[in-house]
């Protein structure tokens, strides 16, 4: 039997009941002599290749396309990464000094409110008149001392 034969028959078979058992001829081929084994192994029409298929060149600018915005997007957020630890170190040393400020700005208000409460009043008008401008009631005198 040639091999064309056998593959027809075996197809053929195939067609017809491609889930049932093959005949005794085909299920058994290999009992033959050794001189015809050759002629009754199948070999299918087309393998397809094992090896990957070169690419094209627009295939391999596309990729190196999307590698290249890839490693800039990285890049990007590594730098966006430091750059915010660094402002954040800046702000956490910045913070020490910024409360050291806040107390001061404080202190001074309270001082500032209790100065305006004591000027305010008549006593307060005549001491600041007599200590800051050089000033003296109607029956006084002034008398300065050099040190």
């Amino acid at each position: 039997m040639n091999r064309a034969v056998r593959y027809q028959q075996t197809h053929a078979w195939l067609e017809q009941a491609p889930y049932a058992e093959p005949p005794f001829d085909l299920r058994y081929g290999h009992l033959r002599a050794p001189a015809h084994r050759r002629d009754l192994q199948l070999r299918p029409v087309a393998t397809p290749s094992r090896r990957r298929k070169p690419f094209s060149w627009f295939q391999t600018a596309v990729q190196a396309f999307v590698l290249c915005a890839l490693a800039f997007g990285c890049l990007q957020i590594t730098r966006a990464i430091v750059s915010h630890l660094y402002q954040i170190s800046v702000l956490t040393a910045n913070a020490g000094v910024m409360n050291r400020l806040y107390r001061e700005t404080i202190d001074e208000r309270a001082l500032l409110t209790h100065k305006i409460a004591v000027y305010s009043s008549p006593a307060g008008v005549e001491e600041l008149a007599r200590n800051n401008l050089d000033m003296v009631g109607p029956d006084e005198t002034l008398v300065r001392l050099r040190p």
